[in-house]
């Protein structure tokens, strides 16, 4: 498999992987998160399809890559909604390694528009990282702030 073959695999497993999630949450919030990184993903796999009617990079087969969206399984996906936390820090994981793919593919292009195509989507896949990094800490901010021993009630001595 080339890399234009295997960048749009990417995206689409990417925006099959983002669909189920949002289709299987109860949480429209959620569900809102979850669809919007997937339309993100149909978009990346539009641009990168007309990229790959010139780029030399991602014609190439240089780059030797595992598959960025493992978890596709529907078991996977109904383990990944029952701990929001945990759906959110697979999500960041895929989009960590999307980003590591792109720098890598801006560092091997020669043609400076390419380099600028790659970098422009590694900080797409940053900004969702950035977004999912964003929405763990809140999650995890509202467990620390009720677990707190300031907001339990306790007896007086």
């Amino acid at each position: 498999m080339n890399i234009l073959d295997f960048a749009l695999q990417m995206e689409k497993d990417g925006e099959v992987f983002y669909t189920k999630l949002s289709e299987k949450l109860e949480d429209r919030s959620l569900k809102n998160i979850f669809s919007g990184l997937a339309e993100d993903e149909k978009s990346h796999y539009v641009k990168i399809l007309e990229m790959g009617k010139t780029s030399q990079v991602l014609n190439s087969s240089e780059l030797n890559i595992g598959n960025v969206f493992e978890v596709q399984d529907s078991d996977d996906i109904d383990e990944l909604i029952k701990d929001q936390i945990k759906a959110y820090t697979v999500a960041m994981f895929n989009e960590e390694k999307s980003m590591n793919l792109y720098k890598s593919l801006s560092e091997k292009s020669n043609d400076a528009s390419e380099k600028i195509f790659f970098l422009q989507l590694w900080e797409e896949e940053q900004e969702h990282y950035e977004q999912l990094e964003t929405i763990i800490y809140m999650i995890q901010q509202g467990k620390d702030w009720v677990e707190s021993a300031e907001f339990n009630k306790t007896e007086d001595y």
